[in-house]
Order: C-alpha cells, then structure tokens, then sequence
C-alpha cells in the first residue's frame, strides 16, 4: 500500500491467510485482458461485522478491514489493485493498494479483504477503483470488519550517548645530540623540539537510554512483556519501574538501558508483548544518534620549558623548535687533560589538572684544550781541573830517626816530588732554550721545570709565563751536573687543563778548558834552588845531608844523651797554588854506658856470687848449651876452678866462655826492670845486620854461632868482657 503505512501485524496475517488457503496464488484464470472497474458503492457505509468472526474469518480481531467483491462473485476475477481516495477531515489522501496489501477471502480472489488505513473510517470513503484480471463487470464494498480490542501502541525515544577520552603526551628531542670543539670556540647548536601532543583514547560509558510509551486504549487491562534491542544486537535493559501490565485505557512508562560495545547501532526497536490474546501486543523503534555526554581529559594545558624561556597554554597538540647555540670554555683550568665535557639538560613539563608530564633530552658538548708544544736545544761543557802535588821525605819515608854514640855518622836522603794532577772532567754544565708554542684560541699561563736523567734540576728563566693565542714564549735554562753521566735532557711545561708537556734533547758535553796553575815555583830552605815547573811537567828532587853526634865531652849531652831534630819544608807556589811539605831527621846520640852487672872475679870468687854461679847451672846449660859444652861448674870449688883457670891461651874459648857466664848471670839475676838484659851495645854486624843489640840477644847470638873463629872469639871475649866492666854505651 502506498501513501499510507502498512503494519506488520498485516503481513502476519497474509501470511497466515495464505497458509489457511493452502499458499494459493492469486492468478487470473484467463487470459482475458484487466479491467478496471470503479467503486459502484463508496457510501455503503459499516456492516457491524467484527475481525475474526464470521464474514471476517481469519482476520486480526485487533484490526479493522474492509471487504471487497467483484460482479460476478464466481472466482472468475482476480484484484491486481485498489485505488482509494480517502477524507478524514484533512483533505483527499489516496490509497493503492496491491500485492499483500490484498487479503484473499480463503481461495476466493475475487472476494477480498483490505486493512482500513489508520485514522479513516468507511464513512471517509470518497471513490474508489479497483484493476481486475478476469472477468468482472462491476466493484463492490460488501462489508466492514471492525476490531474487537484496540491494539497496543507504543512510541518510544532512543539517546546514544558515549564519553570521549584524551590524554597528552610529552616528546623532547635534540639534534644533534652532541658537539665537538675546541677551547674559545661555539661547538655547534642544536634545536630542541618540543612536542605536546593531544592523543584520543577509546570512548568509554557508551550506552543508549530512553523511555518506551505503551498505550491501552482498551478497557482491559492488558499484561505486557517490554524488550528493547538495538540493530548491533545489543540488549537492553528495561525497567517498568515493577508494572508488569498497562491499565486499561492508561498508558505505561519503561526506561531502558543498552550497553553496546561500539557506537555502531542506527535503529532501537522496543518490542511489547500482550498477555491477552485478544488484544495484539506493538513495536516502537526509534533512530540512534550518538552524541558525546562527557568529555575526560585536561584542556587547556601549559607547556613550560625552563631552559629555553618557553611557556604556552594549549588546548591541541603543538610543536615548538628553539635552536640553541654550545660554547667551548675559555678558562683553561675548566680542562683536564685537555677535554672538557659539559651535559646540558634540558626538562619540558605539561601540566594542567591531572596532567603532570615531563620530557628530558640532554646534550653532551665535548671541548678540546690543545695542549702547549715544547722544543728545545741541550749544550753539554765540562773542563779539567789542573792541580799540583808536593811531598817532602827522607829516606823515602816523612820522618826518620839514628841513634848513635859521640861521632856516629848519619847519612840520610832528602827527597822532594813534585807532579802535575790533570784532574776528571769537572764544571759539567749544560745549557740550552726551551720554546713553548700555543696551538689554542686561548693564551694560556705556563711552567717549566728542567731537569738531566741524573737528576740535576736546571734553573729556568722565561720572557713571559703566558704564552699567547696562537704565539709562542723562549725560555733559557743552566745546569750544573755533577758529572758527565747524563744523556739526556727533559723540559717540562705544565699549563692548567692537560697533562705536563715533556721536550727532550740529547746531551754530549765537550771540552771547554782547564782551572787552575800551568805554572808553578819550587823551593826549598834547605835546597836553595828554585825551579820553574811547567805545565805537565814532573820533578824528583834528592839530596844527601849528613848528620854526626857531637863528642862526648859536648855540652849537648844531658845525662849521657841529646836529641836533635831536623825538619825541611818544600813550598810550591803558583796563582792557586800554595802547598808545603815536610819531612825531618831526628839525630839522638848517647853517652850512657852499660849498668848493673859483675866481673868473672866476683861470679867465680865472692862468695855470694861463685854460689849464685853454682845454683844457676842448670839453667845456664839449657839455655846455652852450646858455649857451656863441657863446662863443670856443678860445685863452688869447681866453679872458682874454672874461673881461675880460664884464660884466652889456644883458642880463648876458656876465657869465651869465663865472661859469657859472668854476663849471662848478671842478665838472669836482674829480676828489676829496667833489666840489664834489656840494655843495647854496639855489636859486631855478623851478630845483628844494624850493629846494635840488647846484652840477652847478643848472648843468645853468640851461643847460636858458637864456636867462632879465633878472631870472632877474641873479638867476642873482648865485648862481653868490656860490659862486665860497664865499659860500654847503651844504646837503647
């Protein structure tokens, strides 16, 4: 049906019409041509029957129909279409009705029904057509069906509401990222970026709500069931606030809520369901719009950087470039090592309720401090010291000492050596300059230490202690080595921001002269000659003085003796030079004679003596067994025998013997110190080599080289016999 709209409680129907009739087609049953026939009783007006009953049979008792027939009434016509033209009161409406809009009565279909438009009355009835296939020569309105209860209505609303969600983010970048450069310099620039960015989450609190209107215009009340479902399927929630029926001629009222996923759905369909039989329950649709209930999130923001200057209220995503530029230091104690790295951070905040964010990006500046050059030049010198020696001696020795009796002769020798001394290399020194040069953009402030791998430390001394951009400072330096060991030669120049700075030079000392005399005098008080000594030159110089002890009868003798002592002093002298050198001779001359001892009278006669002799025996022939072989003294007869018998008739050797025993008892009875064995005579050299010797030693001499010549014997004989008699100088 056009114009009007069709139910789809009328569809229902049909379709059960067509089930009663066995799902019959509505065709002509000849081939005659369509007719179409006009309305022959518009104004027939109501014929009391009621939907569903008889003459209405099979009919929706809720709604109201009007029958239609064709002339004859022989099922030899079919409606394809009815034309009405209707009038409530709002003017002519026309109505077309065809296909299902047209109810077969059963199987007849030249005998139908159609559902009266909504609003209109048989009375509103202004003309009609109907087009027929088949035969028929006139149309008809036989009767209307009018319905037994008034179905349910309903009308409802639909709000599709949801929440959008947003939140910020914060990204702070830099490019580049990092800088190289050198002291004094820009290192580079980079630009921060800065962006704040609006970023839309998933909406959230969807749900589509309204109310659902049921109306009875019944007298009944009418039970109803209410569900609600949108086009994505989703089910709502009803709530008829507990009514679970409408009253009669009332109307009820039910919210619902559906919860759908997704903002898709277009159409809510409200579906009630009647729990009269009698009474056909209703739809209600209504369109879905989804509109934004709430909106979550900060708006506006403000975007702050600290570093850069920037603040900036936002209420979309922005983005902000700030270039900025990345010095290298110019203070040269900011440097280590020459590197000096700086880290330059950088915070963006994004604040605004509950929006509190941060992003960081940094960049790292490293700077170079080109460190200070060095050469320099090293100049090795040493000289040679000239030096001079002097000694005096005699005898080859510094002092030398005689001793002898009135008239003794002493020749000793006087000897003066003179020799020239070429010392080591000495006065090392090493010079040189040091050159510092500055390959930096900054001047900066220096030292210099210098020292030799000897460990000599130079003295330095710089035109500046500065050494300007790009120029260069001259240093001087002196060293004084103790030698010529060292080889090598190292400056080193510290400056603040890098490492010491070494410059090495290689070091070779040469020859730069000598000190000291190439000329000296010699003279002597006792060689009053002077030489001119040369350089190089050596000289040994000796001369024989003689010394002789004065006699006997001279004053010089103090208790029998007289020392006298003779120094010479060699002197050489040049411009530096100032040495002396002695040596001296020492002359002691003895009166003193022999003391203590006895004659043989006295050691073979006096009692006291011949019986000391006779007691001593034995240790005589053991000490002397050679000279007293054969000697019988056992006895004081005996022994003044011997005594009196011994003479220096033959050989001498009775008499040899006689005074060795006298010397030799007065040598083994002096108990007392000063002994008389200790005592010194001149001997003859074949006993002692110096000519000199103690009274026992001589004993012992002559009992070693016994027997003797005649002459030795007599000469001997004559020695012990003048010691006895004290006759003799001691010499010691």
């Amino acid at each position: 049906m056009s114009t009007t709209h069709k139910t789809r409680r009328r569809a229902l129907f049909t379709a059960a019409l067509l089930a009663i009739t066995g799902g019959l087609a509505i065709n002509s049953s000849t081939a005659q041509a369509d007719t179409t026939l006009p309305l022959s009783n518009p104004d027939a007006g109501s014929s009391g029957h009621v939907s569903g009953e008889e003459g209405c049979g099979g009919l929706d008792p809720a709604l109201n129909y009007w029958h239609f027939v064709v002339v004859p009434n022989s099922g030899a016509g079919t409606f394809l279409s009815i034309t009405l033209v209707l009038d409530n009161g709002g003017g002519e409406t026309q109505f077309v009705f065809t296909g299902d809009d047209i109810i077969p009565n059963g199987d007849q279909t030249d005998n139908v029904f159609v559902e009266v438009p909504a609003g209109y009355e048989v009375t509103d009835i202004v003309s009609g057509s109907a087009t027929i296939s088949g035969t028929a020569n006139k149309f008809n309105l036989s009767h209307t069906c009018e319905a037994g209860f008034t179905p349910l209505t309903a009308e409802k609303t639909a709000d599709g509401l949801y929440d959008t969600n947003f939140h910020w983010t914060l990204e702070k970048t830099v490019d580049p990222t990092s800088h190289s450069g050198t002291a004094g310099e820009v290192a580079g620039d980079s630009d921060w970026t800065i962006t704040a960015t609006k970023v839309d989450d998933p909406i959230t609190d969807i749900k589509v709500v309204g109310s659902i209107t049921i109306n009875n215009d019944n007298d009944v009340a009418v039970p109803v069931t209410v569900t609600d479902v949108l086009d994505d399927g989703t089910v709502a929630t009803v709530d008829c606030g507990g009514a679970t029926q409408v009253e009669a001629n009332d109307s009820l009222v039910c919210s619902y809520e559906a919860l759908p996923t997704g903002i898709t759905a277009s159409l809510n369909t409200a579906t009630i369901a009647s729990g009269n039989p009698d009474i056909a329950g209703t739809e209600a649709t209504a369109p879905v719009e989804f509109n934004v209930e709430e909106a979550h999130g900060d708006d506006p923001v403000v975007l702050t950087d600290p570093h850069l200057g920037l603040t900036e209220e936002t209420s979309s995503t922005i983005v902000r470039v700030i270039n900025e530029e990345f010095p290298c230091s110019s203070v040269a104690t900011d440097y280590i090592d020459g590197a000096y790295s700086y880290t330059v951070p950088n915070d963006a905040f994004l604040d605004g309720g509950e929006t509190h964010l941060t992003a960081s990006a940094e960049v790292v500046v490293d700077c170079t401090l080109p460190a200070l050059r060095a050469e320099k030049t090293a100049e090795g010198t040493f000289s040679r010291d000239l030096s001079w020696t002097l000694n005096k001696l005699v005898d080859g020795v510094k002092e030398e000492s005689f001793s002898g009796l009135p008239g003794s002769v002493f020749d000793p020798e006087w000897q003066v050596d003179v020799d020239l001394v070429v010392g080591d290399p000495e006065g090392f020194g090493v010079s040189g300059t040091i050159t510092v040069y500055n390959d930096a953009l900054i001047p900066q402030d220096f030292t210099v230490s210098d020292v030799l791998d000897d460990g000599t430390v130079a003295d330095v001394v710089c035109d500046a202690s500065t050494v300007p951009a790009g120029g260069s400072v001259e240093c001087s330096y002196v060293a004084a080595p103790a030698d010529g060991s060292a080889t090598l030669n190292t400056a080193t120049v510290s400056a603040a921001g890098n490492a010491d700075v070494p410059a090495y030079a290689d070091v070779e000392f040469e020859f730069s002269g000598f000190t000291g005399d190439t000329t000296v005098d010699l003279t002597d008080a006792r060689r009053p000659l002077i030489d001119r000594l040369g350089l190089l030159a050596a000289i040994r110089a000796t001369d024989v003085e003689r010394f002789v002890c004065a006699a006997s009868d001279s004053p010089l003798y103090v208790n029998g003796t007289y020392t006298e002592t003779f120094t010479n002093t060699a002197l050489l002298t040049g411009e530096t030079t100032l040495l002396d050198s002695s040596a001296s001779v020492t002359i002691t001359c003895n009166q003193r004679r022999v003391e203590g001892g006895h004659t043989i009278g006295y050691w073979f006669n006096a009692p006291a003596g011949v019986a000391q002799t006779v007691a001593a025996r034995t240790t005589l022939l053991n000490t002397y067994p050679n000279v007293l072989a054969g000697v019988n003294i056992s006895t004081v007869q005996k022994a003044k025998q011997f005594g009196n018998n011994a003479n220096c008739s033959g050989t001498c050797t009775t008499m040899l013997q006689a005074q060795f025993i006298a010397t030799a008892m007065s040598v083994l009875t002096d108990t007392t110190a000063p002994y008389y064995g200790d005592q010194c005579v001149a001997v003859p050299t074949y006993i002692d080599a110096d000519g000199v010797a103690q009274i026992d030693d001589l004993l012992t001499a002559i009992n070693a080289g016994f027997p003797w010549s005649l002459a030795r014997t007599i000469e001997l004989k004559t020695l012990l016999d003048n010691i006895n008699n004290d006759l003799p100088f001691n010499l010691c």
